[in-house]
């Protein structure tokens, strides 16, 4: 279950690029790499994000554990790295071997990554506060607001091509703490957030969840493992088989993935409103 002050505490650090260490990876059923796997993760809680310790966990975190250990690997948790979106994603596009996660596969970066996936689907929509009950009935009025965003993001990729709100309408942020308490203190009337993200990190935040609402969905959105390009398909091929087995159905009706879910969703789901 998604808890915990530490949550934010070291995805706001700068981290340089070249002092990302690898993750430590046993190679014996894999493919030839050209070097150790270097794994990052951005804060998206419940998927992936940091506990009270400083340990990844979320529900992308044991999937990938599983993944790994169904195609014949260990991986060492503490190798994980945080690091903003944006800087992930350029040190994946740099690298002969790197992983990121949770990542919606947009087609701006389809073609720039290889993809394992997807890992969930959540709804990525509008929070307001209630108190400014804002209601949105239609996609064309989502430009007469003022809109906080994560700086090169799948949001803010929709936002401005799929939905034509001009760049002037958003505010570019770096950290999902900077969006809440931009939203709360009224300095913009909107974020972009998941249903599934939204209550831990408000939680987190210090506020109350009561007090925001989902005004709008934009969209269902599907996450995914994003890796390096050079990866072999070989490789790319196991993990994608390893997360069908871990998502088919035993005797019992469930299956190692919804026992995944189980253990991270243990809160009530994120009202949505006005849909």
């Amino acid at each position: 279950m998604v808890s915990g002050k530490m949550l934010f505490k070291n995805f706001i650090r700068y981290v340089q690029i070249f002092s990302i260490c690898g993750l430590c990876i046993s190679m014996s059923a894999l493919p030839a790499l050209a070097g150790p796997i270097t794994i990052y993760q951005c804060n998206l809680p419940p998927f992936n994000y940091q506990s009270e310790t400083g340990q990844p966990t979320g529900i992308a975190v044991d999937v990938l554990v599983e993944i790994m250990n169904t195609a014949g690997c260990s991986v060492d948790l503490s190798k994980i790295k945080n690091v903003p979106l944006a800087r992930s994603l350029r040190c994946i596009a740099a690298s002969n071997s790197s992983i990121l996660f949770s990542v919606a596969k947009t087609p701006k970066r389809e073609k720039s990554f290889k993809w394992v996936g997807p890992i969930y689907n959540l709804k990525l929509g509008l929070i307001s506060k209630k108190s400014r009950h804002i209601i949105i009935n239609d996609k064309q009025d989502i430009s007469k607001y003022k809109i906080g965003v994560i700086r090169e993001s799948a949001p803010y990729s929709i936002l401005t091509k799929e939905y034509g709100v001009p760049k002037k309408k958003l505010t570019l942020l770096t950290t999902d703490v900077q969006q809440f308490k931009m939203l709360n203190r009224g300095r913009v009337d909107l974020i972009t957030q998941s249903n599934t993200g939204a209550p831990s990190m408000i939680r987190d935040a210090g506020l109350n969840l009561s007090d925001f609402e989902m005004s709008y969905v934009m969209m269902d959105l599907d996450l995914y493992f994003c890796l390096s390009k050079n990866f072999s398909d070989e490789f790319v091929g196991k993990l994608q088989q390893a997360l069908k087995r871990i998502k088919t159905k035993g005797p019992d009706g469930t299956s190692t993935f919804d026992k995944i879910i189980a253990r991270h969703l243990g809160y009530n789901q994120f009202t949505v409103h006005h849909l």
